[in-house]
């Protein structure tokens, strides 16, 4: 199949649900047409770029989201192409420009989860690109579905998909073209690299064959062979072919116990040859450290360059190498310098300490990159590229690929986006810059908005807990975002930012309600150590946020209120909470244990206990009565797996019961992922598992019944399905709740593809025959994991948060939401809405 691409993002139907099929769609006596009222335009608002970002030495610190691949124009250094992790195939034209415009140009493709990208070597004026699709976020490997190999020949603006035959569902790590023709004329032999092998191609991706065995990490070509590959397979070492990917051995054994054990492996060819054939460099990685191999004759045999490190504290003179944080597995790259065969660069994670300047020179938890220096003596081969040996810059964390461009300037893919260092192999003068510009590939956990101050704001993967600088804008988009302040000062009315609330955030929450002149926003960072509430009468203030430290009432002690098995948390933990619906000063937190506070968070009070060994997946609060509408402030649904727990009010203890089995399941398909109570009838709310969604109806004290809306929305998740080979479905993840003031009750959900509509969700009993009709809500949304949705009624605005495309918003919402989406002429009612 072919997709066309338009360079006005705005203007791209989502290819996979553009043709609406009316003849399967209606019943056959029944004129129906399209309802314009119903397909409201949704509309960008950014993050592109974030500043003040996990980086260092960079004017305003931008940050934008995690990118998996480069490929660099070989001719044109102001031509580049990005492969990232969520957020398709981008391109940019001016990449020297101090802000360079970026083009996404895949928005329409079924996914937009994109693992590496490369241009064709038999295509002379550069326009022949091939990206191969699968997941591998650092959010939990979510995303997209692997789907086989996108193909362009025009530079991006059409695309056709190849080799779904034998690839789908099997994520896409590298991806070459050989300088060889297979069986197709033009056609070059296509090798890739996948967690199942190495897959060979020679009659242009019609047919794939599983040619090496194994969980290949890395892919390399000999630039001056074109016969001749290398590939990596963690644990077992690297292995060579010399007749163009056809057939493969083992290189000579390296004896390393980090070899044997390696969690991944990348290597590196240098275009500068030796007499025995190009410097083939091999990098294993283990827990925190690496080990460096070079072969001057093609891994017939290999000496060892050492372990890049550097001395930290807190024991002084410890040697930590390039994965402090541990995540070799993705965070991993090497490149070969193009000029010097004795010269390599490595990338890994995060640096081991941020507090004042470490041994690199940094001060923040920066990229972690190396270069090594064959020439020099055993033991001094290696030495920082960041901070103090970068002209005290340093990159977002996090590296995935390392580039050259054509002027041979190192470009960098990262968790932040992508950057550049400028002559890499001079550390006097070489310094890092951002090339990210506009890019708006920013994946959000959580949104809520700020209806005082006109802004979203929410919870991002690994680019902090981030705001709008500027309100909502549906004509150019309010593109600029900033991570949340956590200290800093205001000079002469200009913000300082010393600390930000960088790295990974997560749930948020708002109260617009109880100040009259401002909001008070929520923020929730790594675990329960980062918990913020700010006050906000402008957009973006110089205030210094409250540290919510889960303080037992009258004990200020931070933690004294935390549960046991709640203290000490570390790591990244998704830890969910909920401003009360009618009291928006009490907050409920799911953890371990739950945790209710009637102070803003000042103090908590533990009112649920630990259950199951799991933390909290979903937790909403408050309500009102539905036979007077008075507030029901105290009402709590929370979800552990499949378990729902309810606490009808303040004074009831829980009532507990299980969804969709008898037993309690932590299954994916069974998990209640997010939940939203009815805000007029606290005994009716909705929730969602992976690829189900139920209504809780008629709650008591002590019972309660659930139905089942999923209906036709399992057409939806049988189409990733089949186009993933079974490895993806619609994966929801968030529900909400639109009620009009006619009192017509339309349900929400977001997962793969969009957000899906459902009117009249209130009515329906159970075990009765209501045909639950779905319909994907609104157009010209990329085909992305939506991961939150949030509804404001006071400025009536509706907001996607997207799992790689950022955030998404439709004004003026109250006027689409319950239209129907066909104008029926002949009485008759439409059958569900197919799309191919």
């Amino acid at each position: 199949m072919n997709y066309r691409h338009s360079h006005t993002a705005a203007a791209i139907l989502p290819g996979i649900f553009a043709a609406i099929i009316i003849a399967s769609c209606l019943l056959i006596s029944c004129r129906c047409e399209l309802n314009p009222a119903a397909h409201p335009k949704w509309f960008e608002q950014g993050p592109g770029p974030i500043i003040s970002g996990q980086v260092e030495g960079m004017e305003d610190r931008p940050v934008a989201g995690a990118v998996k691949s480069i490929a660099p124009h070989p001719r044109d250094q102001n031509i580049i192409y990005i492969a990232t992790v969520n957020g398709g195939v981008w391109k940019t034209s001016n990449a020297y420009d101090d802000f360079p415009e970026w083009v996404p140009l895949t928005d329409h493709l079924p996914s937009l989860a994109i693992g590496c990208i490369a241009f064709s070597p038999l295509d002379e004026n550069f326009n022949t690109l091939f990206a191969g699709t699968g997941s591998f976020s650092s959010g939990a490997r979510a995303g997209g579905p692997a789907i086989g190999i996108y193909k362009t020949g025009s530079g991006g603006f059409v695309w056709e998909t190849i080799g779904q035959k034998d690839l789908a569902g099997i994520p896409i790590r590298e991806i070459i073209p050989a300088a060889m023709e297979g069986n197709v004329a033009g056609e070059p032999i296509l090798l890739v690299a996948t967690t199942q092998g190495i897959f060979r191609s020679i009659d242009a991706g019609a047919n794939f064959n599983n040619v090496l065995a194994g969980n290949v990490t890395s892919l390399v070509g000999d630039p001056n062979n074109a016969s001749q590959f290398f590939a990596a397979i963690p644990g077992q070492g690297v292995f060579r072919s010399t007749d163009a990917g056809a057939t493969w051995q083992a290189t000579a054994a390296i004896n390393d116990p980090v070899v044997a054990n390696a969690v991944s492996a990348k290597l590196a060819v240098s275009r500068t040859p030796e007499p025995g054939g190009s410097p083939l460099y091999a990098a294993f990685s283990q827990a925190s450290s690496a080990s460096v191999w070079r072969s001057a004759s093609a891994g017939d045999s290999w000496n060892w360059m050492g372990t890049p490190t550097t001395k930290e504290p807190p024991v002084v003179g410890t040697n930590i190498g390039p994965f402090p944080g541990g995540q070799s597995a993705i965070h991993f790259s090497l490149a070969a310098d193009p000029e010097s065969r004795f010269l390599v660069y490595l990338g890994g994670d995060r640096q081991p300490v941020a507090f004042l300047p470490n041994s690199s020179g940094t001060g923040d938890f920066s990229g972690r990159l190396f270069w090594g220096d064959f020439s020099k003596p055993a033991g001094q081969m290696w030495a920082p590229m960041v901070g103090a040996g970068a002209g005290d810059t340093s990159p977002h964390a996090d590296s995935r690929d390392m580039k050259f461009d054509a002027l041979g300037n190192l470009l960098e893919a990262d968790d932040g986006g992508i950057y550049r260092l400028s002559v890499p192999s001079q550390p006097t003068e070489r310094k890092w810059s951002s090339v990210n510009g506009n890019l708006r590939i920013t994946e959000f956990y959580r949104i809520s908005y700020d209806s005082h101050n006109n802004v979203i704001f929410g919870g991002t993967q690994d680019v902090g807990s981030v705001e709008q600088v500027l309100p909502v804008d549906t004509v150019t988009g309010a593109f600029l975002w900033r991570d949340a302040r956590l200290f800093g000062f205001n000079i002469a009315g200009f913000n300082v930012d010393l600390i930000t609330q960088e790295g990974d955030g997560g749930f948020v929450g708002v109260d617009n309600q109880t100040q009259n002149n401002a909001s008070i926003r929520y923020t929730m960072g790594n675990n329960l150590n980062l918990f913020f509430r700010r006050d906000y009468s402008t957009p973006s203030p110089a205030v210094v946020p409250g540290w919510l430290n889960f303080a037992a009432e009258g004990n200020p002690l931070p933690f004294s209120g935390l549960h046991t098995q709640d203290q000490g948390m570390e790591g990244f933990r998704l830890i969910p909470f909920a401003v009360n619906v009618v009291e928006p000063a009490s907050l409920v937190i799911g953890a371990n244990a739950i945790y209710e506070s009637r102070d803003f968070g000042v103090s908590v009070s533990v009112v649920g206990q630990p259950r199951r060994g799991r933390i909290v997946d979903a937790i909403a609060y408050g309500s009102r009565n539905p036979e007077d509408r008075s507030d029901r402030v105290g009402v709590i649904y929370a979800a552990r797996g499949n378990e729902l727990s309810i606490r009808p009010t303040f004074t009831v203890d829980w009532n507990r019961r299980f969804i969709g089995d008898t037993l309690f399941s932590s299954a994916g398909n069974k998990i209640i992922r997010d939940m939203v109570i009815d805000p007029d009838n606290w005994r009716r709310a909705y929730l969602v598992t992976q690829n189900r969604v139920y209504r809780i109806e008629n709650a008591t004290e002590d019972n309660e019944a659930v139905i089942d809306l999923t209906g036709d929305l399992s057409n939806f998740s049988a189409y990733y399905d089949s186009i993933s080979n079974g490895q993806r479905d619609i994966d929801l993840r968030c529900v909400e709740l639109f009620k009009s003031e006619e009192g017509m009750s339309v349900l929400l959900v977001g997962g793969m593809g969009g957000v899906f509509r459902l009117r009249h969700a209130d009515l329906g009993t159970p075990g009765g025959v209501t045909p639950w009709l779905w319909e994907e809500f609104g157009i010209l949304l990329p085909n992305v994991l939506v991961r939150d949705i949030h509804y404001d009624r006071t400025d009536d605005i509706l907001i996607a948060g997207t799992w790689g495309r950022g955030a998404w918003t439709i004004l003026n919402a109250s006027e689409s939401l319950t239209e129907p989406r066909f104008i029926v002429k002949s009485g008759q009612v439409p059958r569900a809405v197919k799309r191919n």
